[in-house]
């Protein structure tokens, strides 16, 4: 059975810190992963002394802000060559429309092909318009179930979770 961590310093000893004030990202995931075997007491001493909430709000919001520009910028990218394929196409239904050899039937072809590239490229940008709005409902879901996470664990009432709190 793993020994249950009592003190602080029992836990620095078992992380291989000095002290929780500069923790990093591996050593804060090394920490809640270890959070099963303190005593809650000592686990919730010891996340007060984190840097604020404030800074642990900034960072999840940093990270989700870069994964959301990383991911608008390749949409865009993908988004931007599909509707110059489309332009393309539309260009060179154009040109053939010009043409003075060809006939009324051929006329009426060509309009209704032209119409179906722009009701594609209309569907294209429906799409992207949908991604992005999912892009930023999940997002904000995300950084928002971190933030209420870190509150909860800060000992803020969020719904029905009430951590306990050291009376001092």
């Amino acid at each position: 059975m793993t020994k249950t961590l009592v003190s602080g310093d029992e836990v620095k000893s078992a992380l291989g810190i000095k002290d929780f004030r500069n923790l990093s990202k591996d050593k804060i995931m090394e920490f809640v992963s270890l959070i099963p075997n303190m005593d809650k007491e000592v686990a919730i001493e010891i996340i007060r002394q984190f840097p604020s909430f404030v800074d642990f709000g900034n960072t999840v919001v940093g990270q989700l802000k870069l994964l959301v520009d990383e991911t608008v910028k390749s949409n865009d990218d993908s988004n931007n060559a599909s509707l110059d394929a489309y332009r393309k196409v539309l260009n060179e239904l154009s040109f053939l429309l010009q043409k003075e050899h060809i006939n009324e039937e051929e006329r009426k072809w060509i309009v209704k092909e032209m119409i179906l590239v722009a009701d594609r490229m209309a569907t294209k940008d429906t799409e992207n318009k949908r991604l992005l709005d999912s892009l930023v409902k999940y997002g904000g879901s995300i950084a928002t179930g971190a933030l209420v996470l870190g509150a909860a664990i800060l000992g803020v009432k969020s719904g029905n979770i009430k951590i306990p709190k050291i009376k001092g």
